[in-house]
């Protein structure tokens, strides 16, 4: 049996990474919901002030073209119409102050008949920092499921983290 000293070093990294795996499904889930419930800054404050949103074929970097996004014609016209972002279980790696995180995510808009339409699937990497307030993203990548290699070697990616 290990001293006793060495098992409670090794109980308090298994702490760390279940405090830290914790802390990034918290980022995760209050993405959809912040964006969806109109809470814009929110949402954009799980990013660092310089992150990164690659967007399918969008680039927003910083806080404020995140903001702007969401605040947008289009963006206002799906919460206006009812919509959820919903993310899928991500795979976590984390290796010191960074770490990644790997899902797909749907994106549904409630039509006018009350039904709801599937609009996007996508695979997404989630790149994060620990920072002086917590973990932040980085950048996150999202690319459509479409059958194209960019969306399968980004969910490939996650898995050899």
């Amino acid at each position: 049996m290990k001293p006793l000293d060495a098992r409670i070093e090794q109980l308090e990294k298994r702490l760390q990474t279940l405090e830290d795996q914790c802390a990034i499904y918290q980022i995760l889930a209050c993405y959809g919901i912040s964006a969806d419930g109109g809470s814009s800054a929110r949402a954009a404050d799980l990013w660092t002030k310089e992150g990164v949103y690659d967007l399918h074929d969008q680039i927003m970097a910083g806080q404020d073209d995140i903001i702007e996004e969401l605040e947008g014609a289009w963006h206002q016209g799906l919460i206006l119409n009812g919509c959820a972002h919903v993310m899928g279980m991500p795979f976590i790696a984390i290796d010191g102050d960074g770490a990644t995180a790997t899902s797909q995510s749907r994106l549904y808009r409630r039509e006018p008949d009350g039904s709801y339409r599937v609009l996007s699937c996508s695979a997404n990497r989630w790149e994060f920092i620990r920072t002086t307030q917590g973990w932040r993203c980085s950048k996150r990548t999202s690319r459509k499921l479409d059958g194209t290699a960019s969306a399968r070697e980004l969910l490939a990616q996650g898995v050899r983290a």
